[in-house]
């Protein structure tokens, strides 16, 4: 089962698509996750056989007889082809391209091989986490007899709390 099926954003624009009738419009990306959900190149078919008209009908809640209509529909515009194996999606290896079960796993050794060490620092932050007495004792030890310094770090130290409790959000 593929866990996702491509679908064009140009289909809105394709003049056959836009021809269609309702219920061949309804159907049609249904029957696409249908072949999605077989995962056999596009047929709609289960490992027991292919899905009759009865089995897309009950996916697409229409009746039967329309939804025979819109299948037969599908199928003179080419969207679909039936014969005896089922109906297929009209190139499906065109548009649905092989899904890559490895993607994840080389993306992650891509992001392990190219990842920067994280080198910069936030001073205003480890100043902030820094709890007062250890600022207080470091000031006192750096020049507690300069009375400028001190006016200085005063003012410092009071926009840096200002700063915290806007980062705090206490503002």
């Amino acid at each position: 089962m593929r866990p996702w099926i491509k679908l064009a954003t140009e289909i809105v624009a394709d003049t056959n698509f836009r021809r269609l009738g309702l219920a061949a419009k309804a159907t049609f990306p249904i029957c696409l996750a249908l072949a999605g959900r077989c995962d056999r190149d596009g047929l709609l078919a289960e490992r027991t056989g292919p899905l009759d008209v009865t089995e897309i009908a009950e996916v697409t809640r229409l009746n039967v007889g329309d939804q025979q209509a819109a299948l037969d529909e599908l199928v003179v515009t080419r969207f679909l082809s039936h014969n005896t194996s089922g109906y297929r999606i009209h190139n499906w290896k065109k548009y649905q391209p092989k899904i890559d079960r490895t993607n994840a796993e080389r993306q992650s050794r891509w992001y392990q091989r190219h990842r920067q060490p994280n080198t910069v620092t936030n001073a205003a932050q480890n100043v902030l986490l820094t709890p007062p007495d250890i600022r207080k004792k470091k000031k006192e030890k750096d020049n507690p007899r300069n009375p400028l310094l001190s006016t200085v770090q005063s003012r410092t130290n009071r926009g840096l709390r200002a700063l915290s409790s806007i980062i705090a959000g206490e503002a």
